[in-house]
């Protein structure tokens, strides 16, 4: 099953929104209100701070994986070639 934390998933996903006028590119460059709020946390137990999950657009190219996995829009021809069939022999 695939989850929403696959990130094709996701991508297709927020391109989609943008394509219906949903929210726009910079729209998706800026955390929302929600995840402000569940990344501020107690320093008592995140001493050195919180390091977890950091916002950034999908959307946009990450210098950390400069080759993200692309995602093919259509079959290559080659895909649907046809196989060589022999007559039946009667």
């Amino acid at each position: 099953m695939r989850g929403i934390y696959d990130t094709t998933q996701v991508r297709r996903i927020l391109r989609d929104g943008i394509e219906k006028g949903l929210w726009t590119m910079e729209d998706l460059d800026k955390p929302t209100e929600g995840f402000v709020r569940c990344t501020k946390v107690d320093r008592g137990t995140f001493m050195g701070g919180y390091e977890g999950v950091q916002h950034r657009n999908l959307l946009r190219p990450d210098p950390a994986n400069p080759h993200p996995e692309s995602v093919e829009a259509s079959a290559s021809p080659r895909d649907l070639a046809p196989t060589p069939t022999e007559s039946p022999v009667f």
